[in-house]
């Protein structure tokens, strides 16, 4: 799967920013206090989603202008109501609505790892920067450094699509950030390294988390093709899984990301 066929329906795009922001925050943080933008700047943030990143931003940074791009008019509307003064624009990352040499960092997070052509989209980076222009990325590290993908995956393989299966295999992997980095070196980025960031995050009763979760992905429609008894054989599959991250305060489950960081010379 790639950006372009990334959709999602109906309330997806609030079942995101419900439930995906709980995983997502400890790298939108980090993702943040790396670049660490002075006032007075323009941030573009790539693959938006609802935007976690750009009301991060905007709420710690005076002065600061930040543009949301994503490919999906439902995250883009769902970000407009929750972000009205961020510049929202429904684009591809390979085809930005932005003005060369205008924006002084660029932010991606959890959305390289699904752009069919890298090189493009880093070519694209290169355009819209100014001179001495951030990019600061997060993807996901492999299935071995996050357990909560490494149980969605085997799940859906079992009881619901191989081929979403392999999709989340491939979202999550440690080539990830090799990828990205050459991707970006070849764009003539400078400076280009990468860093794991590793954190625990509290989720509530994650079986019906990860159901619930499901229907923020692409995935929706062949989980709800899925007969009740493998929707229920998925849910109990994620719960058995994870039972060693039970705790009193709910499944305490590891999670972590490779940031990227390049520079424009």
């Amino acid at each position: 799967m790639t950006n372009d066929t990334f959709q999602v329906a109906g309330s997806g795009a609030a079942i995101y920013e419900s439930h995906a922001s709980l995983f997502m925050k400890p790298f939108v943080d980090a993702l943040v206090e790396t670049l660490m933008p002075a006032s007075r700047t323009t941030v573009l943030d790539v693959a938006c989603g609802t935007g976690f990143v750009a009301r991060h931003l905007i709420s710690t940074v005076p002065d600061i202008e930040v543009v949301g791009v994503d490919m999906n008019p439902q995250m883009i509307e769902g970000a407009r109501q929750l972000a009205p003064k961020v510049t929202w624009k429904v684009a591809n990352a390979d085809q930005l609505p932005i003005e060369d040499s205008s924006v002084d960092a660029v932010v991606v997070q959890q959305g390289m790892q699904f752009f069919g052509d890298l090189d493009a989209v880093a070519a694209e980076f290169m355009r819209v920067t100014k001179s001495r222009a951030k990019v600061v990325a997060t993807v996901w590290a492999g299935l071995d450094t996050c357990p909560y993908f490494a149980a969605q995956s085997s799940g859906l393989a079992a009881f619901i699509d191989s081929g979403a299966a392999r999709d989340v295999r491939h979202a999550v992997s440690s080539d990830n950030a090799g990828n990205v980095g050459a991707a970006l070196e070849r764009a003539k980025f400078d400076n280009v390294e990468s860093s794991l960031i590793e954190a625990n995050v509290v989720l509530p009763a994650v079986g019906n988390f990860a159901v619930e979760q499901l229907s923020a992905t692409p995935w929706q429609s062949l989980f709800q093709a899925a007969s009740s008894s493998d929707r229920e054989s998925f849910r109990e599959h994620m719960a058995t899984e994870l039972s060693a991250y039970k705790t009193d305060a709910g499944w305490n489950v590891p999670f972590a990301s490779h940031l990227v960081v390049a520079e424009r010379s």
